[in-house]
């Protein structure tokens, strides 16, 4: 499931470094997108694409899976210009 448009600014960032899985217990991120760790989904906020977008995720059954960013210091002065994405021609 694709949450946000490529375009969003959430994606432009992750796209700046090397994402990789972390263990996760299906909640992970709850308290940064709604302010609570606790969310009853009948009452969440729904302001945002993100917290419209993981409503509908965890009302379908999903889960939420945390990840990690890494970014390093020698490629801080490349940030903009996704230096961990390989692009193929075509």
């Amino acid at each position: 499931m694709d949450f946000l448009p490529a375009s969003s600014n959430l994606l432009a960032f992750q796209r700046q470094g090397y994402l990789f899985p972390m263990p996760s217990d299906g909640t992970d991120g709850m308290y940064f997108i709604f302010g609570n760790w606790l969310v009853d989904l009948a009452t969440a906020p729904q302001a945002t694409a993100l917290q419209r977008a993981v409503v509908a995720h965890l009302r379908d059954g999903g889960q939420l899976r945390e990840g990690g960013f890494l970014l390093l210091s020698e490629d801080v002065a490349k940030f903009g210009h996704e230096p961990y994405r390989k692009f193929q021609a075509r």
